[in-house]
């Protein structure tokens, strides 16, 4: 970064965000959350294709990993499944309409 630039995440200023939502902040690429999810999606089902298996292909996210509801959300748009291991984390999986 040159003179003045200033760090851009999913194309948006981070200073800007800042400055907006104050510190400290969390920020996630929506774009990438659903590309890396589709991208997931495909390898398996290429995958199940050479090995022959007959069920349809489905990714559980494992909530342990990141239960926030936005990630939630957005991953259950995508068809995913939950992978849980508490009562708080399938209470968040469903409140993100992530079905049981």
């Amino acid at each position: 970064m040159e003179g003045g630039e200033h760090l851009h995440f999913g194309g948006v200023d981070v200073v800007e965000l800042a400055e907006r939502f104050g510190t400290p902040l969390i920020v996630t690429d929506e774009a990438r959350v659903r590309e890396n999810f589709r991208a997931y999606k495909e390898a398996f089902s290429a995958f199940k294709e050479e090995v022959a298996v007959v069920e349809d292909v489905e990714i559980y996210y494992a909530v342990k990993a990141n239960w926030s509801l936005a990630i939630l959300r957005i991953l259950a748009t995508e068809g995913s499944g939950a992978d849980v291991v508490s009562d708080f984390e399938l209470k968040s999986a469903m409140l993100a309409g992530i079905p049981p």
